[in-house]
Order: C-alpha cells, then structure tokens, then sequence
C-alpha cells in the first residue's frame, strides 16, 4: 500500500502533535488492583506500524472505541506517516513513534519503559510480531500486564516468525488469535492463557445508498454489467486470482454478461491482467487497482467471492467476508483456516474447496440462477455478521481481558463501563 504524502499537508508535524501526552508523575509501577477497578484504566496499543492493514485497522479501531471509557495510549515501532496514523492523531489519543532502526533494535525498549512508567500505564494490549515481541519485554521490566495478540493467520509463517510467536505465547499473561484456527495450525494442546476474539468493524461502514456508489458505475462502466461478482485482496500470493479466472471462464460461458470486479492491487496484477487476456475474458473482468474507499463498491456487488491460495495462506478471521456479509451480499470463500468460524455453509454463506474451478464455478452459478436463493443468503451473512462481528462486542472483549489480566471482577468493573 502506498502513503500519500499529501495527507499530511496542512497538518502540525507528526512530532509535534505525537509528543504531547497527559502529564503524570513517575511511578515504577502501575496502579493497584483496586485503584484500577475504581475508575478508567490507561491502556497501551502496542503495534510494528499503523500503515494500512486489517491488524493495523483493527488496533486503530479498538483505540478509538476505548478512549470513550479509558485513557488510551497508541505506540507504534514504524516512523512512517500514513496509513491510520491521521485519525489516531485526530482522535486526541497520545501517541508515540518508537521506530526500530534494524529489526531486533534494542532501543525502543528503554524507549517503551520509560514512557510506560512516565504515564503509570495499567495494562498493554500489543499486535503482530514485533509489536507483540517489543510490548511484552517492555511489559515484563515494568511489571504490567499484558495481553499479546500475535496471531492473525492460520499459516505458519517463517521459522524465524513462529519462534516469536511461540515466545511471545509463552511469556504473555493472555495471548489473543482471530481465529481458533490460528492456535490449532501451531499448538498440539491449547494453555489456559489463549483467547480467541474474532474480528470488530463498525457496521456504520456499511449502510451506503446508491447516491454513494453512483460515481464509481460511471467510472468503472459498470452499467454494462447484468450482475457484477467482486473479490477485495490484494493481488498476491496469497490470494486465488488464478483460479477466479478461470472460474470467470466458465462462469461466462452460461452469464455471459456478468462481471467480475477484482478490487486491490499488488505484485501479482500485471500476470493476472495477462491472464485475462488469454483466456477470453478481458472485457468482463475489471482491475480498480487499490482503493482506500473499497467500502464503497460493496453496494454495487451481487455476489462477493475470496479465494485463498492455501499454499501460501490460510486465512483467520477475513475482513473482506466480514464486510462482504455486513453489506448484506451472498459470499463465497476457500475452505481454509478461520472461514468456516465466520460462514456457516450453506446458511449464510458458501464454503468452497480449495484450487477447484468446477466446485466453485458450480456455486457461482447457482447463487446468479437463483436470485431469491441469494437473497436469502445475502439477509442472512448480514444478520450474521452485525451480530458477530460488530466493534462494540470487540471492545466488549477486550475489555474483559483487560479485567482478566489485571485481576478485576465483574462487580468492580461497573466503573469501567460508566465512566466518561
């Protein structure tokens, strides 16, 4: 993904505005256990970056949604701008850059401990690798808390990668996947510090009319389209582009006047634009290319389809099924990882099997032969997914990790959940 310079004209500097914080007195410690369930608890978001990324837009998120209870302080390991970094900075949440030069720096450690015991932090959620890695060292020198959520796959990474992940499980006071698969594709028996907490959006996002969409028929000219089948990825490995494709072919062949929208970008685009060509279908198939308002071309979707390149990837809890559900469209997706923990098969969505063209095709054009069976699906995914995967039940559950972790019960929690 590319930062756009241009978002930070206008603006103070990044190190004015990041380097103001709620002034507190030194204390090597955090407060007691009492303290704590008697008012809001300053919370710490530990993360690699805060470029644009389903993690990355998930811990924004969750910083937004707590500052209305809690004092809530963002830490990130990257110096670039971009990305969720403006509506942090909007938010009035401190922030603070502590950029690694080299990847096992040292420095921001000292770095995260200091600012830790400068601004009597009570717990600290972290996310992905390093951030995890760097939060839970800073956490253990302090004495704090911490709950590490690492795990956003079900595909083993590198070996370097997973010995991380295996010492950050390890070591952290709860550790946190998006999926159960995302435990199960790396520990033969579960601890009793691992949590699973799927995936938050806010389905604000979602309610959008035709007036919000209008422009993008237009500029795409879509109007030519009889139905339209869309998959939001970025065009990598670790994706199924290939096999869309060909599924597009077959597909073609009885609906001849469907398109398929391939919204993303990536490594991959010029091979599947090539692809296109060769099989015949280049005319029915649409590269947008990416697009930081993707939300807006689910409205414009009949059917939405992620398919995942299990070679590569396996997914956890897919953001793109959640929207695509939320949106109230029909959804099809590879059977791998977390899928089968968002879609229900055959109730609110489809399963498909891996790399199979026919399997898949064959769903496909049963959902466009069948309009009111997909309408069916479609009010089902979004009851489903409002109801599963909204931002307030994913606040909700860290919060109650929070408690968990900092040993407060539900009754002394009253505050947390009032205070302003």
């Amino acid at each position: 993904m590319k930062d756009d310079d241009s978002a930070t004209r206008g603006r103070a500097s990044l190190k004015q505005r990041s380097s103001i914080v709620p002034e507190s007195s030194s204390h090597s410690h955090g407060t007691s256990t009492a303290e704590a369930g008697a008012r809001s608890l300053r919370i710490l978001i530990v993360i690699d970056s805060t470029r644009f990324g389903g993690a990355e837009r998930q811990a924004s998120a969750l910083g937004l949604g707590l500052r209305h209870r809690h004092e809530v302080h963002f830490a990130s390991l990257d110096s670039q701008p971009g990305g969720y970094l403006d509506e942090i900075l909007d938010s009035g949440i401190a922030f603070k850059q502590f950029p690694r030069h080299g990847r096992f720096d040292p420095r921001p450690i000292g770095l995260l401990v200091r600012y830790i015991r400068d601004n009597r932090i009570d717990v600290i959620h972290t996310f992905l690798n390093m951030g995890s890695l760097y939060g839970l060292v800073a956490a253990k020198v302090t004495r704090r808390p911490v709950v590490c959520s690492p795990f956003r796959d079900a595909h083993p990474g590198s070996r370097k990668s997973e010995a991380i992940k295996r010492f950050i499980a390890h070591h952290a006071d709860l550790s946190v996947a998006n999926s159960r698969a995302g435990f199960d594709c790396r520990f033969e028996a579960w601890t009793d510090r691992f949590r699973v907490v799927y995936n938050g959006l806010d389905m604000d996002r979602f309610n959008l009319v035709d007036e919000d969409t209008a422009d993008l028929v237009v500029e795409f000219s879509l109007e030519r389209f009889d139905a339209i089948v869309g998959m939001v990825a970025s065009l990598s490995q670790k994706k199924d582009h290939v096999l869309l494709l060909h599924v597009a072919r077959k597909v073609l062949g009885h609906h001849p006047r469907t398109g398929f929208l391939i919204i993303g970008d990536g490594t991959e685009r010029t091979g599947l634009e090539a692809l296109a060509l060769t099989l015949g279908i280049a005319d029915n198939v649409v590269f947008t290319g990416y697009r930081q308002d993707a939300d807006r071309f689910y409205p414009l979707l009949d059917l939405s389809i992620l398919l995942t390149d299990t070679v590569h990837a396996h997914e956890g809890t897919p953001n793109a099924v959640i929207e695509s559900m939320a949106s109230g469209i029909p959804v099809i997706a590879t059977r791998c990882g977390g899928t089968p923990e968002t879609i229900t098969d055959g109730e609110d969505g489809f399963l498909v099997p891996a790399g199979e063209v026919a399997a898949t095709a064959t769903v496909l054009r049963r959902l466009l032969d069948d309009p009111p069976l997909a309408d069916r699906i479609g009010t089902a995914a979004a009851k489903s997914a409002r109801r599963r995967f909204g931002m307030d039940r994913y606040i909700g559950d860290c919060e109650a990790l929070y408690r968990e972790v900092l040993g407060i019960s539900q009754e002394h929690s009253t505050a947390l959940d009032t205070s302003s």
